[in-house]
């Protein structure tokens, strides 16, 4: 019995000798999934708002395809990738009522100071998220502004004492 006892001693191994076999499948996975994987999102939900409201949306992508049109106010989900690497996609988008001057907004995908520092930090392991998985999926990208709010101002009239004088004609 005291054989047996001796040898489960032996045999047995602590966990802290195993742990960087254990640990370090773990490890790569947080490090290639990248660190704007964990903290991002491929979309982003942008409110759009105007004043005065049911105002007619229309939002075009870098390549001019329309993905959305609809009315204010609402709030529309939209890829920040292109699907490139290092695509950070652009929206144009346009609001318009009759009656108003129409007001365009340009939507452009900027990188997440927040998804640069925990690749960093990750290092060097996060270095391969930050350029090789980051970069295709969308998720280390803001969409800025990050809300759409704009007033139509009504187109100025013209002054109803001009209409009465007489056109001067000039001469070369």
């Amino acid at each position: 019995m005291n054989t047996s006892s001796s040898t489960h001693r032996r045999n047995h191994r602590p966990l802290g000798r195993h742990l960087p076999r254990y640990a370090l499948p773990w490890v790569l996975m947080l490090g290639l999934g990248g660190c704007a994987q964990f903290i991002g999102h491929p979309d982003q939900a942008v409110p759009i708002r105007s004043s005065p409201e049911n105002a007619t949306v229309v939002i075009r992508d870098g390549q001019g395809q329309r993905v959305f049109k609809g009315t204010t106010p609402t709030i529309v989900s939209l890829p920040k990738s292109n699907g490139s690497y290092f695509g950070g996609q652009s929206y144009d988008v346009e609001i318009s009522l009759p009656g108003y001057i129409s007001r365009r907004v340009r939507l452009r995908a900027d990188v997440s100071l927040g998804a640069i520092f925990g690749n960093v930090f990750l290092a060097p392991i996060g270095l391969v998220g930050l350029l090789l998985v980051d970069p295709w999926n969308g998720n280390m990208y803001n969409l800025n502004p990050s809300a759409v709010s704009v007033n139509l101002p009504v187109p100025p009239q013209p002054d109803p004492a001009d209409a009465d004088d007489e056109p001067i004609l000039v001469k070369p």
